[in-house]
């Protein structure tokens, strides 16, 4: 658990959210737009607080625009890239 000292500091609106979203298990077929982080993960949550450090965080944590990537990344993996 979190010292209560430290709680205030600690467990704010940002730092839960940041917290739901790392712990999120992605599903397999959906794109990133139909199922946005995943699915909730209470307990990987809990995990990812119970020793959280405040860090800066990328949703989503990989960009993948190859054709592997798809259907996640779509429409993005489907789009030629111009330089």
């Amino acid at each position: 658990t979190i010292p209560e000292s430290k709680r205030a500091r600690l467990l704010n609106p940002a730092s839960m959210k940041q917290a739901l979203v790392e712990s999120a298990q992605r599903q397999a077929t959906a794109s990133i737009f139909e199922q946005g982080a995943g699915h909730l993960n209470v307990n990987g949550a809990f995990g990812v607080l119970s020793n959280y450090q405040p860090r800066v965080s990328v949703f989503p944590a990989v960009w993948d625009l190859t054709s592997s990537a798809c259907p996640y990344m779509w429409p993005y993996c489907t789009q030629p890239l111009y330089a």
